[in-house]
Order: structure tokens, then C-alpha cells, then sequence
């Protein structure tokens, strides 16, 4: 069973997958643009900020890069593990 993970320029292995399906089979969101897709924020800025508060369960930076594990995101905002 491999684990789906979402990179800014990549969607899941499913290449007919968009919208907000994209992140039904990932666990891992890297980059700012796809952790605001994944947490319904429109604004880069507002993600960013948060991200570095350490607002947003689940994210962390890892070198340069922010990753956001959904699993944990989920089960902190919505009380479920996906």
C-alpha cells in the first residue's frame, strides 16, 4: 500500500482527480499553496502566518519546506481520522 503525498505541482496518483478530491487519498500536503488548498484558506498570506504560529495542527517544517499531515488536521478540526 503506498502512501499518497501531495507536492504543489502534483495531484494523487489518480491523474482525472481535481477539485477538492484531490486530497481524498493523500496523507501529506508539502508547500504553502497546496496546505491552504487542503484547509480551505484563500489567502497565501493568512497560511504562511499561521504555519510559522504554529496554528495549524499537523504542520511542520521540514528544512524549507512546510508539510501538513491530514490526518492529524482532520482528526484535531473535525474529530475524525479521515
Amino acid at each position: 500500500m503506498t502512501s499518497a503525498v501531495i507536492y504543489e505541482s502534483v495531484t494523487t496518483d489518480n491523474p482525472k482527480s481535481a477539485g477538492a478530491d484531490t486530497f481524498s487519498n493523500a496523507k501529506v500536503v508539502y508547500g504553502v499553496h497546496a496546505i491552504a488548498k487542503a484547509i480551505d484558506e484563500t489567502d497565501i498570506r493568512r497560511t504562511f502566518y499561521n504555519l510559522k504560529r504554529g496554528n495549524i495542527p499537523g504542520a511542520r517544517k521540514i528544512g524549507r519546506r512546510w508539510c501538513l499531515s491530514l490526518l492529524v488536521w482532520n482528526s484535531e478540526m473535525h474529530g475524525d481520522a479521515a
